[in-house]
């Protein structure tokens, strides 16, 4: 049960460094794309809380279902590293599923914020593994793995 509980926090505390870097890159598209002020973060905003809110209702119970059952799967030994590998390729798979269920999801494929995220997806561990408390939540999944 704490490993669960650990991998659920880890979960959110990922996500909202993704949220940041979404808010990040739509700014910088929307600076180069549109050429929207750099100062003007409502566009930004906008999208980076759809596509988190997205995310979290969508992809989080199956990310959570993907994290406990793939962990023992990958084999490597840095367990940020690992985080990061499955938590992108959680994201990837979970969007491929959900065009099962929503064809007219085939369509966020073609779209920039699939590839931010993609993106945010990989680098959020490595932020996140900067504060003490989320390298003590891996290292217990790892360490609670059995």
């Amino acid at each position: 049960m704490t490993r669960i509980f650990n991998i659920i926090i880890s979960g959110f505390t990922v996500m909202a460094i993704e949220y940041f870097l979404l808010l990040f890159f739509f700014q910088i598209d929307n600076v180069i794309r549109y050429k929207i002020p750099l100062f003007s973060l409502s566009n930004s905003f906008k999208h980076a809380t759809e596509v988190s809110l997205m995310r979290l209702l969508l992809y989080f119970f199956l990310w959570v279902v993907g994290i406990y059952l793939s962990w023992n799967k990958f084999r490597i030994n840095n367990v940020v590293l690992k985080f990061a590998i499955i938590n992108c390729l959680l994201y990837i798979t979970i969007s491929i599923l959900m065009t099962l269920f929503f064809p007219f999801a085939i369509e966020f494929f073609t779209r920039s914020f699939f590839y931010y995220l993609v993106l945010a997806t990989m680098l959020s561990p490595f932020i996140a593994s900067l504060m003490p408390f989320f390298r003590k939540l891996i290292l217990s999944v790892n360490k609670n793995r059995k």
